[in-house]
């Protein structure tokens, strides 16, 4: 991609089938793509983020529906209310053999086994993150701007999301970034 051109330009290009477009992508993001001796990202397509009060019957669905990473995000529950929650969570992924994420909290993600955690722009910076919970652990990280993607992919983040997409009530105030930036669902060279 060079530089000139902006990040909408380059990714219509690659939607609409540009050959050299597809090769620049894969070649930037080849590196984020590839982690030995872990299961891999790249082939994981939805993620569903969920309360900690979800029914079993709804994660085995989300799960038996395609769903590849689940993720338990849940602001108003307490510490045992979240781990009591991730011991569902991370049976129903092993049923599945599904990643399981926890919402912004690395110390809940360790306890409950998670596979992942996800952070957020406003929550502790993913080298922090890194040195709690360590290489075993994938580190996910939202991003609302062109700028904010640019850093993650500066970051140890194994994987970056972007959004929201629309405008939300969980994300009260926040504009919608729209579907014009990538979303990255790889984890990034060790």
């Amino acid at each position: 991609m060079s530089d000139p051109e902006s990040f909408p330009d380059f990714v219509r290009r690659v939607r609409a089938g540009d050959a050299q477009a597809a090769a620049d992508l894969v070649a930037r993001y080849e590196p984020l793509i590839r982690r030995e001796g872990r299961l891999m990202l790249e082939d994981a397509r939805l993620y569903f983020v969920v309360e900690a009060d979800a029914s079993d019957r709804l994660l085995h669905a989300a799960l038996e529906g395609g769903c590849d990473l689940l993720q338990l995000r849940d602001h108003a529950a307490n510490d045992e209310q979240l781990l009591d929650a991730a011991e569902r969570f991370r049976n129903a992924c092993d049923d599945h053999d599904a990643f399981f994420v926890v919402n912004d909290r690395p110390e809940i993600a360790l306890q409950a086994g998670a596979d992942g955690v996800h952070v957020g722009q406003d929550d502790l910076p993913v080298d922090a993150v890194r040195r709690l919970v360590g290489a075993d652990v994938f580190i996910g990280l939202s991003t609302h701007s062109p700028e904010q993607f640019d850093a993650g992919l500066r970051s140890d983040a194994d994987y970056l999301s972007v959004g929201p997409v629309w405008e939300t009530p969980t994300k009260a105030g926040r504009p919608a970034a729209g579907a014009s930036p990538p979303v990255v669902g790889s984890p990034r060279a060790a």
